[in-house]
C-alpha cells in the first residue's frame, strides 16, 4: 500500500532524523512511502495573518488526491490543519468551488476527502504489525509528550481521549519500555507560544523538563517537531544542570525493530550513553 509522508516545514529543515526514522518505520510495516512533489507549508503559520491561508492546505490535499494516496503527517499542527480545512471544504460547497477554481490552473482538484493521519494514529492502527516486527524488547523508562493538536478538538480529530490520551503509553509498552507519568503530561508543552511569548513558552517547557527529571524516566519521547524544538533543542534556555535526552516515537519503535542507532540518526554521545 502506498502512503504519502508529509513531514512539514519545521521537520524538513530542523529534524531530518524524524522523517528518516518515520520512513524506515513505515517501510518496515510494509508500506511504499512516497513524497508528494511540490508541496507547500500546510498553511497553519499563515492562519490569522492571511485570510486565504487555507488555499495552501487545499493545494496539498489536492496533490495527495491526485496520487490517490492517504496522507501521513509527522507534525500535530499539520494533521490538525489538514483535517480542519478538509472538514470545512466538504461542508461548504461554495468554498469548495472557489478553491477548485484556483486549483484548476495547476491541474488539481479537491473532489473527495482523503485519509489524513498523524504518525501516532497510523501506529495505533498498525499495532498488530508493530508487534510482529519487534525483535528486541527495550528496558527504558520513557516519559511521553502528547502533541495537543493530534487529539483536540475531539469532535474533529476523533482519536483517543482528547483530554487524557493514552495512545503513546500504549505504543511505548509495545516496545517493552515502561511509560512514565508526570504531573504536566496532559498539558500543552508551550511550543505554540514560542513565536509570540518566548518567555512563557520557556517557562512551560522548563516546568515539563523538571517534572520529568523528578521521575525515574531515562528519556523524554516526542511525536511532533514543535514539541521537540521546545523540549530538546531549546533546553539550553532553561539552564539545566542535567540535560534530559529527547527522542522521537519513530526512533524508539525503530530500536525495538532492531534497527541500528545510526540508521535512526541516534547519537550515543548526544544521548549520554543510555543506548
Amino acid at each position: 500500500m502506498k502512503v504519502a509522508l508529509y513531514p512539514g516545514c519545521l521537520i524538513l529543515y530542523r529534524f531530518p532524523e524524524y522523517e528518516i526514522s518515520a520512513r524506515k518505520l513505515l517501510e518496515s510495516l510494509g508500506y511504499e512511502v512516497i513524497a508528494l512533489s511540490q508541496t507547500l507549508c500546510c498553511g497553519s503559520y499563515l492562519e490569522g495573518i492571511n485570510p486565504h491561508w487555507y488555499h495552501f492546505t487545499a493545494y496539498n490535499l489536492a496533490l495527495a488526491e491526485k496520487q490517490q494516496v492517504p496522507l501521513i503527517t509527522l507534525c500535530g499542527g499539520c494533521a490538525n490543519t489538514f483535517k480542519r480545512v478538509q472538514n470545512r471544504l466538504f461542508n461548504d460547497p461554495g468554498l469548495l468551488d472557489e478553491i477548485n477554481q484556483k486549483l484548476k490552473s495547476y491541474d488539481l482538484k479537491v473532489s473527495q476527502p482523503i485519509k489524513v493521519q498523524h504518525i501516532i494514529q497510523q501506529c495505533i492502527e498498525d499495532q498488530e504489525k508493530i508487534k510482529q516486527n519487534i525483535s528486541q524488547l527495550l528496558s527504558y523508562k520513557v516519559a511521553p509528550v502528547y502533541p495537543c493538536q493530534v487529539y483536540r478538538p475531539g469532535t474533529l480529530m476523533n482519536f483517543d481521549d482528547p483530554l487524557k490520551p493514552h495512545s503513546l503509553d500504549d505504543l511505548i509498552q509495545l516496545t517493552g519500555a515502561t511509560p512514565q507519568s508526570y504531573p504536566s503530561i496532559h498539558e500543552c508543552c508551550g511550543s505554540s507560544l514560542y513565536q509570540i511569548q518566548p518567555d512563557a513558552a520557556f517557562s512551560l517547557g522548563q516546568r515539563r523538563i523538571h517534572d520529568v527529571l523528578n521521575t525515574e524516566a531515562d528519556l523524554l519521547m516526542t511525536a511532533c517537531g514543535n514539541c521537540h524544538l521546545l523540549l530538546n533543542r531549546l533546553q539550553a534556555q532553561y539552564n539545566l544542570r542535567t540535560p534530559l535526552p529527547v527522542i522521537f516515537l519513530t526512533q524508539l519503535l525503530g530500536l525495538s525493530f532492531g534497527l541500528r542507532p545510526s540508521e535512526l540518526h541516534l547519537s550515543r554521545s548526544q544521548l549520554k550513553g543510555w543506548l
